[in-house]
């Protein structure tokens, strides 16, 4: 499994919106669905502030 897919299913599991996860890692909504769809280079940091909201 891909972990822009592991992103999106633990997202889903803890009821957040892409909206919500981009507003608490300070990007924009449109920037963390291409991290999801794995349609952009992203950087380490960015993956670790995602693990760090959950």
């Amino acid at each position: 499994m891909e972990l822009a897919t592991r992103i999106r299913k633990v997202r889903q599991a803890y009821g957040y919106t892409q909206a919500d996860i981009a507003y608490k890692i300070n990007i924009s909504p449109q920037a963390y669905g291409k991290i999801e769809r794995n349609a952009a280079k992203t950087k380490f940091e960015t993956f670790q502030k995602i693990a760090l909201i959950t």
